[in-house]
């Protein structure tokens, strides 16, 4: 019975995370809370958790601060008496991003900063690029340039050694906003044109995936 109302569980997060995807965001909140049922029935409270980050993450895409921050929170609350770094870390990203949105900087950046903790602790270096970038977000706004284009520098820094096109796209789009809040016009140009070679880098290798698919498509019908 526990591995059946498991896999209902699961099955249920599943159909959730593809409505998700397809932006049927109301369809995939009652999936989700579905599965949060269902996950409680067994005590599976890591399942919960991450169900849990899920609809935070919904909650913030449609600006419901409160009930994002309120997901994020019981989320982290688990998470802390499991001991599950990893999802520490996912809750006080969510938790930080909130908090900017709501000009709480000191509190976003302590969320941050424990979360670059975790990522650093785990090696999880596109986690910390991310962690680092958000930060950077955070100094620009409150027109603290150097400290920002510092948290910029060395995102950037670890992206390009990822080769990670998106992360390069997203660090080199912010660093060009501060390097031109300075008047720094010369490397805000360079991080342009850097953005604009991973943004066409990325464009392309979808176009190649879609073609390579309907090849396939073609060739197995």
């Amino acid at each position: 019975e526990t591995n059946n109302t498991h896999g209902t569980a699961s099955m249920l997060q599943s159909i959730g995370f593809i409505l998700y995807t397809q932006n049927d965001y109301q369809q995939a909140i009652k999936y989700y809370e579905r599965s949060i049922i269902f996950y409680g029935k067994i005590n599976d409270k890591k399942g919960t958790s991450g169900v849990l980050t899920y609809l935070g993450g919904i909650y913030l895409k449609q600006d419901d601060t409160l009930k994002a921050l309120d997901c994020f929170q019981k989320s982290l609350k688990i998470d802390e008496e499991l001991n599950h770094r990893k999802g520490i870390a996912i809750a006080l990203a969510g938790i930080g991003v909130i908090y900017r949105k709501q000009k709480k900087y000191d509190q976003a950046l302590a969320c941050y900063e424990r979360c670059l903790e975790i990522h650093t602790e785990k090696g999880n270096k596109p986690g910390i690029v991310i962690v680092l970038n958000n930060i950077s977000v955070i100094y620009l706004e409150q027109k603290k340039y150097v400290l920002a284009e510092n948290y910029s520098d060395r995102a950037l820094k670890i992206s390009q050694e990822l080769k990670v096109p998106e992360l390069i796209r997203e660090v080199s789009d912010r660093a060009a906003e501060i390097f031109e809040m300075q008047g720094k016009y010369k490397q805000a140009y360079k991080m342009h044109v850097l953005f604009k070679q991973m943004s066409d880098s990325i464009t392309n290798a979808e176009i190649r995936k879609s073609t390579v698919k309907k090849q396939l498509e073609f060739e197995f019908q």
